[in-house]
């Protein structure tokens, strides 16, 4: 799994989490900033060799197994409640964001997966180049005047993609005006 910080661009890629957790447990689990799990982890491994010494292996081993089932989950859900964004294999081009429940799909998807709504067609337009905008309260002004989404580095409406808030802003001020 790719995730990606959307304040600075910085990507990390998590490969195998659930193994890593099996071979190094706790430590890994602190190593990816999830320190009360890595502390509940290491106070169930001194309870059970404290309370069954050495025998206290195997619930420890079989504990180890399940925290690798649910690693994947624990440290994807870390960060995005930080604010990271997943990487959608492809890139940012693929996937959009369904206009009924608001989870992420591929870009050519006809149906979401998720809330089974018929998703709009999507027509994308080449992208513009134009410096990006550093005033996030005024960007969020203005795509909430003219209906504007964003998924990821690409802006939305009426289900066509267009590669920056400007774009999207002026084409919108075109149909407007056409009415």
């Amino acid at each position: 799994m790719q995730i990606r910080n959307p304040e600075n661009g910085y990507a990390e890629t998590k490969s195998l989490p659930a193994l890593w957790t099996i071979l190094f447990g706790g430590l890994y689990i602190i190593s990816c900033g999830l320190w009360a799990a890595a502390l509940i982890w290491i106070v169930f491994v001194f309870l059970f060799y404290a309370w069954l010494g050495p025998t206290g292996t195997i619930p420890v081993v079989m504990m180890s197994f399940v925290y690798a089932g649910l690693a994947p989950s624990m440290i994807r859900r870390s960060y995005l409640q930080r604010g990271w964004v997943e990487e959608v294999e492809g890139g940012p081009e693929t996937a959009r964001k369904c206009p009924a429940c608001a989870e992420i799909v591929r870009a050519e998807a006809v149906i979401c997966r998720f809330c089974k709504t018929e998703l709009p067609k999507l027509e994308v337009t080449s992208p513009v180049h134009s410096p990006k905008s550093n005033h996030g309260a005024y960007d969020a002004l203005m795509m909430d005047r003219f209906g504007i989404s964003k998924i990821r580095d690409r802006y939305y409406r009426d289900g066509k993609a267009y590669g920056s808030l400007e774009d999207a802003i002026a084409k919108s001020a075109s149909v407007n005006m056409d009415r």
